[in-house]
Formats: C-alpha cells, sequence, structure tokens
C-alpha cells in the first residue's frame, strides 16, 4: 500500500479488523482521510465499514477497536458504506448502556410498559416529540392532534415510565426513541457481517 502507516490486518468474524499505528497524533479529519484512501487501494466495490477516527494511546487500544466494530454495525443499521466514530453522537451512549446488562434490562423494561396496540399513540407522540425536540406545538402538528391531547399523553408517558420532571421525562423518551429506532434497524438488516477498522470493514455478498 501507499501509506506510510503501520498497519496490522487481523480476521475478525466474516471480516477483516484494520488497527494502523501511528507514532505522532493525527487529527481525526487527517485519520478519516487515511482510512479512505486505504480502502481505495483495496478496491472494494461492496463493503460496509466503521472507523475510530479519534486517536486513542496504545494503552486502551481496545477503546479503539469496540468504537470501530460500533460505527461498522451504524452501517450496516443505516445501509452507509463507512461511519465514523465521531458522527455516532448520542448512539455511543446507548452502545455502551446496551453491553451493560443492568442499564440494559432497565430500558427493556420501560419499552415493554409501552408494548402492544394500546400503547401505540403514547409511542408515536413520545418519539415525535424526540424528533421536535419536545415542541408540543409542533408534535401536535406532525400528529394532526390538538396540543392539549399531546399534553394529556405526556402526563400518561410519564405515568408509565415513572417519573414527574420534565427533565427526566426528555431523557428517557431520548433513550428509549433512539435504542427503538436501533433494534428495529438492526432486526430488519439483512447483511452478511464481515467486519474492517480502527477501520472495521464488512463485505457484502
Amino acid at each position: 500500500m501507499k501509506t506510510s502507516a503501520h498497519l496490522q490486518v487481523i480476521k475478525y468474524r466474516k471480516g477483516i479488523l484494520l488497527l494502523c499505528f501511528f507514532p505522532e497524533e493525527k487529527a481525526p479529519e487527517e485519520i478519516a482521510a487515511l482510512w479512505k484512501s486505504i480502502l481505495a487501494e483495496l478496491m472494494l466495490t461492496n463493503y460496509l465499514a466503521g472507523i475510530s477516527d479519534l486517536p486513542l494511546p496504545l494503552s486502551k487500544i481496545d477503546l479503539s477497536v469496540e468504537r470501530s466494530i460500533h460505527a461498522c454495525e451504524s452501517s450496516k443499521s443505516h445501509c452507509l458504506p463507512l461511519t465514523r466514530y465521531s458522527e455516532l453522537g448520542l448512539s455511543n451512549l446507548l452502545y455502551s448502556l446496551s453491553k451493560d446488562a443492568y442499564s440494559a434490562e432497565y430500558l427493556a423494561e420501560l419499552s415493554t410498559r409501552l408494548s402492544g396496540e394500546k400503547y401505540a399513540p403514547l409511542r408515536a407522540t413520545m418519539q415525535t416529540l424526540v424528533a421536535q425536540h419536545f415542541d408540543i406545538d409542533e408534535t401536535a402538528r406532525a400528529l394532526y392532534q390538538h396540543p392539549n391531547t399531546i399534553r394529556y399523553r405526556i402526563s400518561r408517558l410519564k405515568e408509565h415510565l415513572g417519573v414527574k420532571s420534565e427533565l427526566e421525562f426528555q431523557i428517557l423518551a431520548i433513550l428509549l426513541t433512539v435504542s427503538q429506532s436501533d433494534h428495529s434497524e438492526n432486526a430488519t438488516g439483512a447483511h452478511t457481517e464481515e467486519s474492517a477498522a480502527r477501520g472495521t470493514a464488512r463485505t457484502r455478498h
């Protein structure tokens, strides 16, 4: 390869894990550009890749690998060829929560309280509130409901989620909405697992 970076290639599940080592710290944009050039040199025509584009010391290589794998999973969920760790936003927090049994079980229990057709209007209201940044008037317009109906549904949601303050409700609404969205996308994804990373890449068959 043309790059002067030190690369290690490791077979990982059904894909490959690429580890890149630098003698000096590089900016995220430099790292992303490097990985894009490496992927171009590999001449892959159909792949899924995740990049850990925020540099970490060698002592934290396990974290770099995990970040790249999560970014690759996001590529799979959103049908994108390449995703950078720095682009994942709140999904990074949800990923860490999903790996913690206590937190994952808590969110699963809360989701169960709103499951079933009976609670579909409440779920739709919660998801739309998140999308509309908790603006009640905009949420009402999006759902073709009166603002007072949205306020009533918010009070019902708070009851079911066991919270009283607006801040607690908003935090849980965001966590539940994003986690449900990720679960839905992962459940419908049909890509073969293949992985590349501090770049992680998956080829699709």
